[in-house]
């Protein structure tokens, strides 16, 4: 161990002790409680034992420097706090309980809700102790200790807040992550500004992902689609990686990696500028040898010091977008001298996706071995995906096989990556390896007996046999760039530790996206395409992925404590199950940019945007009736509903509007008289309309006020009748032979 890695030891350590002293009823000094964990760890672990007094005194000092305090409430939750301007004020005031991570996503409550929370500390320390001397025995790589020791504090300290008064919605695990970094930098910079505050881009994911499939590799384009998506989400999970291996950085200094962007710590030597400008060259080299060009990184740098990052990073934070943005603008000029005489074409990657689309739904671990060819894979494997450029191979490992194949890596250095639960597998034996969580959406259906994932034409017959169609969904965030900078900054201001908080919310929401997502998505039987960050792409049954999109919204709203300024935004598009899946992707872009444009925080749906509420009135209190009086023979005569009558309603709605969605006047008087008619024909009266009274009134009543009343939101009523009617119309057409 060099001087840094003890730094950044005593980082991670100096704090843990807070939790041990949220359990009892009055709150002392933590450090004694943090040296006693740290003598666990010293005795289970190997890889430490040659530092042990010196690892011990760096974390006494760290420790003792701690208040002697107990914060002074239970972890607050930054996305209820966030706010942008012209949204209103949060109702800040939620909290997480103390849980560990294996209990799922926790969603904040009421401090009162907390219950015994000073119990479920004590708990959470039992376990921590235990857990730590088991997955830590026989460890001898120190960096396979420092990651292990990393996940374990991530699972147990996740929830648990920080023990300073001003980092007010930072958890202990972000806090001593930040601080560990931090001390890293501090040891191998030797003097101010001892940080390099690096950020990346991985550019060109969403059109790689999209890509029209070319003619012969569509015989199976969910799996290839599949594989496209989560082998760009591992490239640039591998960029990281190697840049965290050239610097020697362990996991601490990763403020955040996820949705192809990344903020890394750096320790700012001398030598750093000219070894981050040769990690970008050989990065962006490897990039063009494995996609020619397709995807690129374009990475920033600003020199802060270590004050700077802890009090006042917002300068920083803002110098270092602008000249990543100017180095967007000189995106391959690196490496243009070495692509001269090069072939440009596109490397027929279509074996390797498939392998990787066809593994991934079988697997439970990623294990990351570099300097290892995919030809010397262990047997077993279900995937070996090896990225020359980088020196690297990815094992795609099943759960009953992890520990054997583990097992046959011997001596060699590696990394097994949880992608399904945040379990730490036991792994006697293996001590050049560490243990990461990578939570990721990668749930997709299957058979009842798992023998193989469900072919779009089954998912399409869900709840749909008479007439099989697909939905495809888009969703992402709406202006999550805003939220980190503006929304940030509006709900703390200038108060310490801003950088801790920007790291603390990019994992909030990929606890969101890595596991809440993946749950739906069960519940659903909808295929993730694609999940990570805050957007997704999925595909299944119209009808199920529909309810999949507002159950999405729901959660969210529930996970971000109802915040105004955390919105939300789809596009689905519906199409037969053989229709082209990059096609039918695109369309679901246009449908979500069409959300979007109409105001955010909206889903559109049949070339429709509504918002969210909307679309639960439209939905559930029209639709849903509609469909029972069109599908529901047992009804009287006077109350069922051809489905002639709703397309000739929906032909109507259509006709009396402008291109821009708002009633046409002279077609609305042509079309009006139709209207009274086609009503009266079903003995609806303009008369009989006149009264007020709605409640338990008949779909078809309910048809009537919305087409011959005249309202301020008549417009509104013809714009949207396209959703609930389509809906019905779908939903009880039949097949033709």
């Amino acid at each position: 161990m060099d001087q840094g890695q003890i730094a950044y030891l005593s980082g991670l350590l100096h704090a843990v002790g807070v939790l041990e002293q949220l359990g009892p009823q009055t709150f002392r000094s933590p450090a004694e409680a943090s040296l006693h964990f740290t003598d666990q760890v010293l005795e289970a672990c190997p890889a430490f034992g040659p530092h042990a007094g010196a690892i011990r005194e760096a974390v006494r000092a760290a420790a003792e420097a701690l208040p002697a305090a107990r914060p002074s409430s239970w972890l607050e939750s930054l996305l209820q706090q966030v706010r942008l301007p012209g949204h209103p004020e949060p109702a800040a005031g939620r909290v997480y309980p103390p849980r560990p991570l294996s209990e799922g996503t926790v969603y904040p409550v009421a401090p009162e809700e907390v219950g015994d929370g000073r119990e479920a500390c004590r708990n959470l320390w039992q376990e921590l102790q235990a857990e730590t001397t088991r997955a830590l025995r026989g460890i001898q790589d120190v960096e396979a200790a420092l990651e292990t020791l990393y996940t374990l504090l991530e699972k147990y300290t996740a929830y648990v807040p920080a023990p300073d008064a001003g980092a007010r919605g930072i958890s202990l695990f972000d806090y001593s992550r930040v601080t560990a970094a931090l001390h890293l930098c501090r040891a191998r910079a030797g003097s101010e500004p001892a940080v390099l505050l690096v950020k990346g881009d991985v550019s060109g994911i969403q059109s790689f992902i999209y890509r029209e499939l070319r003619g012969d590799a569509t015989e199976n384009p969910a799996q290839l689609l599949r594989g496209r998506s989560f082998f760009v989400a591992l490239l640039t999970r591998t960029v990281v990686r190697h840049l965290q291996r050239q610097f020697r950085l362990p996991d601490g200094c990763v403020l955040y990696s996820s949705g192809g962007h990344f903020l890394l710590l750096i320790p700012n030597t001398e030598a750093a500028p000219q070894q981050l400008d040769e990690a970008d060259r050989q990065i962006n080299q490897a990039l063009f040898e494995e996609l020619r060009g397709a995807i690129q990184l374009v990475q920033a740098s600003v020199p802060v010091s270590i004050e700077e990052v802890e009090r006042r990073p917002h300068e920083a934070l803002r110098q270092l977008e602008e000249a990543l943005q100017m180095a967007k603008l000189r995106k391959g000029w690196n490496v243009l001298d070495t692509l001269v005489g090069q072939p440009i074409e596109e490397a027929n990657q279509t074996p390797k996706l498939h392998r990787v689309g066809q593994a991934l739904p079988y697997t439970h671990y990623l294990v990351e071995v570099p300097g290892l060819a995919a030809n010397q894979a262990p047997d077993g494997v279900r995937c070996a995906l090896e990225l020359r450029g980088f020196a690297v191979t990815w094992l795609f490992v099943e759960e009953d096989r992890i520990e054997a194949i583990v097992g046959q890596l011997g001596t060699r250095r590696g990394t097994v990556f949880n992608i399904r639960t945040p379990r730490i597998p036991n792994l006697p034996g293996a001590m050049q390896v560490g243990r990461r969580f990578l939570p990721a959406g990668v749930y997709v259906p299957m058979l009842a007996d798992d023998s193989r994932p469900l072919m779009f034409e089954e998912l399409a017959a869900i709840e749909s046999e008479n007439y099989p169609l697909l939905g495809f969904l888009r969703m992402d965030v709406d202006n999550l760039g805003a939220l980190f900078v503006v929304g940030l900054h509006a709900a703390f201001g200038n108060q310490p530790f801003g950088l801790h908080r920007t790291a603390a919310l990019s994992r909030e929401l990929d606890r969101f996206f890595g596991g809440q997502v993946n749950a739906l998505a069960r519940g659903h039987d909808v295929y993730l395409v694609y999940a990570g960050g805050d957007d997704l792409f999925a595909v299944g049954s119209w009808i199920r992925v529909l309810r999949f999109a507002r159950s999405i919204r729901e959660k969210l709203r529930e996970y971000c404590a109802g915040n105004p300024s955390v919105t939300i935004s789809a596009g689905l598009s519906i199409h037969k199950e053989h229709f082209p899946i990059t096609v039918a992707a695109e369309t679901a872009g246009e449908e979500e940019d069409r959300a979007k444009a109409a105001g955010k925080n909206r889903i559109s749906v049949f070339e429709t945007p509504v918002t969210w509420e909307r679309l639960s009135v439209l939905l559930d209190e029209l639709g849903e009736p509609l469909l029972l009086a069109v599908s529901d023979e047992t009804l009287p005569d006077e109350d069922r509903l051809p489905r002639t009558f709703l397309h000739t309603l929906l032909r109507y709605s259509r006709e009396v509007l402008d291109e821009e969605g708002r009633i046409d006047l002279a077609a609305l008087a042509r079309f009006n008289h139709l209207l009274h008619y086609t009503f009266a024909r079903r003995g609806v009266h303009a008369r009989v309309l006149e009264t007020d009274t709605q409640e338990g009134e008949s779909p078809k009543m309910r048809l009537a006020r919305g087409f011959l009343l005249e309202g301020p939101d008549r417009s509104e009523w013809f714009r949207t009748f396209v959703i609930p009617a389509a809906y019905v119309l779908l939903k009880t057409r039949k097949q033709r032979n």
